[in-house]
């Protein structure tokens, strides 16, 4: 989670600015693949995501990475989506 929270994770966008990847851009979307994008947009997690707002109610990026209410089904979310 506290790799979310400062964005220094194994998304696309971070991994390009140390050199890592060749592209900051998501693989299924082509726009950059960020925190949010992963969270709220990336159609690959379009199921998971639906579970998370079924247990978590109406999200934003703010809300996920700060509430203790949404922690547990924020990881349930990181955990099925396999991206990490």
């Amino acid at each position: 989670l506290t790799q979310l929270r400062t964005s220094h994770v194994a998304l696309n966008k971070f991994l390009h600015t140390i050199k890592a990847v060749n592209s900051p851009l998501c693989v299924r979307c082509r726009v950059p693949e960020t925190v949010e994008h992963y969270l709220l947009s990336c159609i690959r997690f379009d199921m998971e995501r639906h579970t998370l707002r079924l247990d978590a109610g109406d999200i934003t990026v703010r809300k996920l990475l700060s509430s203790k209410k949404c922690r547990p089904h924020l990881i349930k979310f990181v955990l099925s989506s396999l991206r990490f």
